[in-house]
């Protein structure tokens, strides 16, 4: 979660890689977190793949430390509230 490294990147095990698009595999360039941007905005409330997407493409783009550290105190009130578990 803390530094994008393609390096060590898992292998792409989703079962619907075949519906993927070009831009739908830059979510596969860093290594999967703890936590994410879609995981604090409500995954219950974001459904639209191209939404989530998008929301993962703008977070690796432009990520920082101080982003990641913003994510993290979001997700203890997330995870509190269950929000976004149902």
């Amino acid at each position: 979660m803390l530094l994008p490294q393609s390096e060590n990147s898992p292998p792409v095990t989703c079962t619907n890689t075949a519906l993927y698009e070009e831009q739908h595999y830059a979510r596969f360039d860093v290594r999967p977190g703890i936590t994410g941007p879609w995981q604090v905005g409500g995954r219950n409330v974001i459904t639209d793949f191209a939404q989530v997407i998008s929301l993962e493409t703008e977070y690796i783009r432009n990520w920082s430390l101080v982003r990641d550290l913003s994510i993290l105190v979001k997700t203890v009130p997330a995870v509190l509230a269950r929000r976004g578990a149902l």
